[in-house]
């Protein structure tokens, strides 16, 4: 787009010098002659402006969408909870997004984070629950950046609370969108570590 503009710039700046010079040797029909042709190639730039930006959209909105995607835990009679007695983490719901800051599809995973215990703690440090997802043996990394709007926002996974409870976000990296994920929740100190097989399929 910043091309398109120097472009317009400099043509409209040439034509209007043109204009300027000839009008006192030109007669009125080679300045006729000169606006109408500077006026066309306006509509002609104008033209080229207002596809470029449709093309750019239309290619963001099919990538954005990431509806295409099946997302659903394997039925292993594990419970969906996991934590101890006073750290309790429970899974709500998961799903595939695409991140246009990374232009890579995320796992996002939706979480209720209870802390019945009087010392604060946040869902995203508790080692009695704590997440970790890999893909074909290997971690995912983590975004980076803790939200993007109305994508996925993890900032209530970094807030502290105590005797009380709060619905939080994670989001990870996906290496592809095909290969299933192993979720390894809780923590192995006291035997409280459970994992989970998310499934990802192509509707």
């Amino acid at each position: 787009m910043k091309n398109v503009s120097k472009t317009i710039y400099i043509i409209v700046t040439i034509i209007t010098t043109l204009l300027l010079l000839t009008s006192c040797q030109s007669n009125n029909s080679e300045i006729e002659a000169l606006k109408k042709e500077n006026e066309q190639l306006k509509q002609q730039i104008e033209k080229l402006t207002k596809e470029e930006p449709t093309k750019e959209s239309d290619m963001a909105f099919e990538k954005t969408d990431a509806s295409e995607f099946n997302v659903k835990f394997e039925d292993d009679g594990k419970p969906m909870t996991f934590g101890n007695s006073e750290h309790i983490a429970e899974i709500k719901n998961a799903s595939v997004i695409y991140s246009p800051n990374l232009n890579e599809y995320l796992l996002k995973i939706d979480f209720h984070y209870t802390n019945k215990s009087n010392d604060s703690d946040n869902f995203i440090n508790d080692l009695y629950c704590n997440v970790k997802a890999y893909q074909n043996g290997i971690e995912l990394d983590t975004p980076g950046i803790t939200s993007e709007k109305d994508i996925y926002d993890t900032n209530n996974a970094y807030k502290n609370i105590k005797e009380a409870e709060i619905d939080a976000q994670l989001a990870f990296v996906l290496n592809n969108t095909n290969s299933d994920i192993e979720l390894e929740l809780g923590n192995d100190y006291d035997s409280f570590l459970i994992t989970k097989k998310i499934v990802i399929s192509e509707k």
